[in-house]
């Protein structure tokens, strides 16, 4: 019995298509990214937090580069890591930032 020429085709298209597309990454890998985008778009933490900031961008980056080679676990636990780091950027931030605006309102009520 020969083989249908559709069904070879098929068969060759559904291989072309595992093999060309790229394996997503993982839904808490991109809220993490996303989550650091946001961060990035926010003056007062590029402004107050800059410091912190770049320790959530490595903590971020590393989960990303080393996706692939973690198990489930490893990935989860550095992801557990990572989220920490972008909430102490953002807290910095906005701590500083109240701080700065309450020396502000501090010196205004002195000058009144």
């Amino acid at each position: 019995m020969k083989p249908k020429p559709i069904s070879i085709l098929m068969a060759t298209a559904l291989l072309a298509s595992c093999v060309v597309s790229p394996p997503r990454p993982d839904p808490e890998l991109v809220r993490l990214q996303n989550e650091r985008s946001r961060l990035h778009a926010d003056p007062r933490v590029t402004t107050y937090a800059a410091g912190e900031l770049r320790v959530a961008d490595a903590a971020v980056d590393l989960l990303a580069n080393e996706e692939r080679r973690l198990d489930a676990a490893d990935f989860s636990h550095g992801a557990y890591l990572a989220d920490p780091h972008l909430r102490i950027a953002e807290a910095t931030a906005q701590a500083r930032d109240e701080e700065e605006r309450t020396d502000a309102l501090a010196s205004e009520r002195t000058q009144l």
